[in-house]
């Protein structure tokens, strides 16, 4: 999504290479895979939202980030591709918000709940992120 796609179209769901398991090459019958874990948080956090510019960390090229704004919501979808654990992320906000969630899929997990911590003025949220993992994190208004 950071290289400005507007729609993401896969023909085959059911594919031991594909989103859910089809019980050939090892692949789990009627399973999700970490492609449909990958592609569930842009499903879940990107639908109906309107992508958004967002400044690319610097110093890691390995975080690709892309943000989406909602009615009442702006959503953030970090990808670390890297090898290395980022132990602190701090991304500062446009406007104030009430509440911050967060879930994350990496290796040894799937859509799994994430602390996020939200700035004493609510304008910042601070994220550690795993290696080789995707995080999504949903700032409410």
């Amino acid at each position: 999504m950071e290289a400005n796609f507007n729609a993401y179209i896969w023909w085959y769901l059911k594919r031991h290479y594909s989103m859910i398991g089809d019980g050939e090459y090892g692949s789990p019958q009627g399973e999700i895979q970490k492609r449909g874990y990958v592609l569930s948080h842009y499903a879940k956090y990107a639908t109906d939202r309107t992508r958004i510019a967002v400044d690319k960390p610097q110093g890691n090229s390995d975080l690709l980030v892309t943000a989406y704004q909602g009615e009442d919501d702006i959503t953030l979808v970090i990808q670390n591709q890297g090898t290395t654990h980022v132990p602190a992320i701090q991304f500062n906000l446009p406007a104030a918000v009430a509440t911050v969630s967060a879930e994350e899929s990496s290796e040894s997990k799937n859509m799994a709940v994430k602390a996020v911590a939200l700035g004493s003025d609510k304008k910042s949220v601070t994220i550690s992120i795993e290696p080789k993992s995707i995080v999504s994190i949903q700032l409410n208004q």
